[in-house]
């Protein structure tokens, strides 16, 4: 009966001339049947939509009906996601998340933030995003503490999700440590490469995430050659494709990015210089080249002894000369050439033929007057035992073999080449070379010709110390460099560390140490050029001492 009261007013309401159920009819309405429905029509003439109003009136009490009488089930889980595994903030965090509920949709979401874990103490109580899906809040966060998001969600039908939650973010404000940057030395050959390698850096909170490196030419604040580029966690790199220029210096920096995105102080190399790949070596012209004996490349000791820089004998040319010690009286006649302590000179020569060897040199006796020497390695008897009675007591020239005509060599190439001088005997200093294709037996005078011009990269041979590497504070020390290029070069002195003098042309330097400096000293020597802009060093310790009562001033 309700029903029917129900349908009977929804069709009036539309349909103010329809035929109603004679049920709810006056009963002055003429009845009517039909298929076993009992009507009464509104008089004659009236229609009788009867059908299309049946199925209006259903549609209009289903729409009517709410909305959510059939959604009994609770929206998903949120799915919570943080900004990462850390962060560098102290003052914000962010998250976003998601939820579904097919059947009456999400009208509200809601979120805490706890700190520790999951279940630790509430910092943010729950607070309503509406129906937005992610939420950013102002707080003041705590260095090494881990933050997580709790988030749920209600439906039309005001059910609530169950909770939700992110992973975690831990905050991390400080950047990673320094490294310390190694590259492969002073000089390098190649105009394409360079590596460098590094120490790790280290984070407590949030790790090394990756390391960047940068190469700069001249210095730090130079030109940007590859600017900052990861290398992922590796502690080394290898830059290959580059255009580097010969004589210029290049440093690479290194800084460590830890897991929050902190960046790391910027640590750099000492620098590495580009010489060209053409050997440093002397050059013959004219069938002669003339070599002071300090600007050796390469000295060997062997059986206890080898050639040390010394300037105490008076009259040398150059900054000093080189001297077989220990002076103990010992000859080597036989295997001299891999027995016997070695001086090697770097030669090229543009012509081939016979070349004539004469040395400068002093000793203090007969017994330490006389060397071998030899051309790449090899020990001809053709310029063995040059000996020289004008070696004693002071410098002078000899090219003659104790057994023999005069000492020569034969150069069979054009191109590069080693002259080799080996100890005879200990005691001897020798101060100057001279190679010529000149078969005069008249030696030079004085100190001899010019020496010859060097190509390739600068060489620091050796430092010398006068009087040795012990001095009186009352008389000082002077210092001297061995050095030889192709380009002026400059020198610089440091002591202990400290510059003692600055940049100049002049090789030698002159310590005046005070009475307080008393004591054990590092003293170290610079060398530079245009090519070779990074300093080339040489360094040693010496002793100062108080000068005995009574000794000459």
């Amino acid at each position: 009966m309700i029903a029917h009261r129900l349908f009977e007013i929804l069709v009036r309401w539309f349909f103010p001339n329809a035929c109603i159920p004679v049920a709810v009819q006056r009963p002055r309405i003429v009845e009517r049947r039909a298929r076993g429905v009992t009507w009464r029509g509104c008089g004659h003439g009236a229609s009788r939509p009867w059908r299309a109003m049946l199925w209006i009136g259903l549609a209009v009490v289903l729409a009517a009906r709410p909305a959510f009488a059939a959604d009994t089930t609770a929206p998903t889980t949120p799915v919570v996601t943080d900004d990462g595994t850390f962060t560098s903030s102290s003052t914000s965090l962010h998250a976003t998340w998601t939820a579904k509920d097919p059947e009456s949709g999400i009208a509200e979401y809601r979120y805490q933030i706890r700190r520790d874990a999951v279940s630790g103490t509430t910092v943010v109580d729950w607070t309503s995003t509406g129906t937005a899906a992610s939420g950013t809040k102002t707080l003041t966060l705590q260095q090494g503490v881990s933050y997580f998001f709790v988030v749920k969600a209600k439906n039309g039908a005001g059910l609530w999700s169950a909770l939700g939650y992110s992973n975690g973010i831990t905050v991390d404000t400080t950047a990673p440590g320094a490294v310390t940057v190694m590259d492969d030395g002073a000089t390098t050959t190649s105009t394409t490469t360079l590596h460098a390698t590094w120490t790790a850096a280290t984070d407590a909170e949030s790790g090394v995430a990756q390391y960047q490196y940068q190469i700069r030419q001249d210095s730090t604040a130079g030109t940007i050659v590859v600017d900052w580029t990861s290398t992922g966690t590796a502690t080394s790199v290898t830059k290959s494709g580059l255009t580097l220029t010969v004589g210029k210096s290049y440093v690479i920096g290194v800084r460590a990015v830890n897991g929050a995105g902190l960046t790391g102080a910027a640590a750099f190399s000492d620098g590495i210089t580009v010489q060209s790949a053409t050997p440093s070596a002397f050059q013959e012209s004219a069938g002669q080249v003339v070599i002071e004996a300090e600007h050796f490349d390469a000295m060997i000791a062997r059986g206890g002894k080898l050639w040390a820089a010394e300037s105490n004998t008076a009259g040398y040319s150059g900054v000093g000369s080189m001297t077989a010690l220990p002076n103990t009286n010992v000859g080597i006649d036989t295997g001299y050439a891999t027995t016997s302590p070695e001086l090697q000179y770097r030669v090229t020569f543009a012509t081939t033929g016979t070349y004539y060897i004469w040395i400068r040199g002093a000793g203090p006796s007969a017994n330490d007057d006389s060397i071998h020497a030899g051309l790449d390695g090899t020990a001809p008897a053709s310029a063995d035992r040059i000996s020289g009675p004008s070696w004693v007591p002071g410098f002078g020239w000899a090219n003659t073999p104790a057994d023999g005509p005069p000492a020569t060599l034969a150069v069979s190439t054009t191109g590069l080449h080693t002259l080799n001088l080996w100890m005879r005997e200990d005691g001897l200093s020798v101060d100057k070379i001279l190679l010529r294709k000149d078969s005069s037996t008249t030696a030079p005078t004085g100190a001899g010709p010019s020496e010859s011009p060097r190509t390739g990269a600068l060489v620091v041979s050796a430092l010398f110390a006068a009087p040795a590497t012990r001095a009186y504070a009352e008389d000082g020390m002077t210092l001297s460099l061995s050095a030889m290029g192709p380009k002026p070069i400059e020198y610089q002195f440091l002591v202990d560390g400290a510059v003692a003098r600055a940049w100049s042309s002049n090789p030698s330097y002159t310590w005046a140490a005070p009475i307080a400096a008393i004591g054990r000293h590092t003293v170290e020597a610079q060398a530079r050029d245009a090519q070779t802009p990074t300093p080339v060093k040489q360094s040693f310790d010496i002793y100062v001492l108080h000068k005995p009562v009574g000794s000459p001033p």
